[in-house]
C-alpha cells in the first residue's frame, strides 16, 4: 500500500504527514476525558489516559477507553507495542491561574509539566501538544525566571515548539475562555506552523441551554446555594484571589464554568 497523506488538523491549521496509519495519542492529565473525546472524535486512535484521581479515571473508563489511574511524578511511562504519534497534557493550572492568585500549591504544582519529559522521551511521538490557562505566560519560577521560557527550553531539546495564546469564542465555542497552547513538532519531521486560522463563533449561549421549562428543579441551584455563592464572592473579593459570580447574558458568550456548577 502507497503511502497516504494525513492532515492532522488543530485550531483551524493543516499539516501533512504521510504515514500508513490512523494517528495514535495519549492522554497526561487526562481528567474526565474532554481532550480525549476531541481527539477520538477527529478519527485519532486512543491508547490510553492517565490521572490520579480516581472519580476521573472512572468517567475516562466509561467514555474514553483504557486509563492509568496514578500519579505522574512516580508513574514510570509503560512500554508500547506500538508507536505513539501524538503526546497530549493538560498540567494542573492551579498553579497559573489568575483567579487561584498564585496560591500555596503554586510551587507543587508548577513544576509538574517536567514529568512530561519522561513520556516523549520514551515514545518519541511526531507531535505533542500542551494546553494551560493564559496566566502561564506572566508566572515565574522561585528563581525568577518566566515559568514559559522554561518549559519551553526544557521540551526545545528534540522539538520545534511554539506557543499560541488563543480565545475559545475564535473557534466556535460561545466561551470567553483563553487558554495557552504549547505545540512541540519533532525535528526530524518536515512540518511547519502556519499561521491559525480563526473560525469565529456565530452562536451565543442560548443555543446550549435548554428552556427553563424542559429542565427539572432538581437542576437548579436553591436560594439558600446562591446565597453561599454571593456571600463567597464578598470574601474572595476582599481578599483578592477566586472565583466570583454573575449572571449571563444568554445572547452572548459566557465566561469559563467552573467544573462546581
Amino acid at each position: 500500500m502507497g503511502l497516504q497523506c494525513k492532515y492532522v488538523a488543530f485550531l483551524g491549521a493543516k499539516c501533512c504527514l504521510q504515514h500508513k496509519k490512523t494517528f495514535s495519542f495519549i492522554d497526561l492529565f487526562a481528567g474526565a476525558g474532554g481532550f480525549s473525546l476531541g481527539l477520538k472524535n477527529a478519527g485519532l486512535k486512543h491508547v490510553y489516559g492517565l490521572d490520579n484521581w480516581p472519580v476521573s479515571c472512572k468517567t475516562y473508563v466509561a467514555n474514553i477507553g483504557t486509563t492509568i489511574c496514578s500519579s505522574i511524578e512516580i508513574l514510570e511511562p509503560p512500554v508500547l507495542n506500538l508507536g505513539v504519534d501524538l503526546l497530549v497534557a493538560s498540567p494542573p493550572c492551579q498553579a497559573f491561574s489568575l483567579a487561584n492568585r498564585r496560591g500555596s500549591n503554586a510551587a507543587e504544582n508548577s513544576s509538574l509539566y517536567l514529568h512530561i519529559l519522561k513520556f516523549l522521551n520514551l515514545y518519541r511521538p511526531k507531535l505533542f501538544v500542551l494546553e494551560n490557562v493564559s496566566g502561564i505566560l506572566s508566572y515565574k519560577s522561585k528563581i525568577g525566571l518566566p515559568i514559559i521560557k522554561l518549559v519551553k527550553d526544557a521540551f526545545s531539546s528534540d522539538y520545534n515548539v511554539k506557543i499560541f495564546k488563543i480565545c475559545c469564542s475564535d473557534f466556535g465555542v460561545a466561551q470567553n475562555r483563553k487558554r495557552v497552547i504549547i505545540i512541540g513538532v519533532r525535528k526530524d519531521i518536515n512540518l511547519f506552523f502556519p499561521n491559525l486560522k480563526k473560525h469565529p463563533c456565530t452562536t451565543t449561549l442560548r443555543s446550549f441551554v435548554l428552556p427553563r421549562i424542559e429542565v427539572s428543579d432538581s437542576f437548579f441551584l436553591s436560594k439558600k446555594a446562591i446565597s453561599g455563592i454571593h456571600r463567597r464572592q464578598l470574601t474572595n473579593g476582599a481578599k483578592s484571589y477566586g472565583f466570583g459570580a454573575q449572571y449571563v447574558d444568554l445572547d452572548a458568550f459566557c465566561n469559563t464554568i467552573t467544573a462546581n456548577y
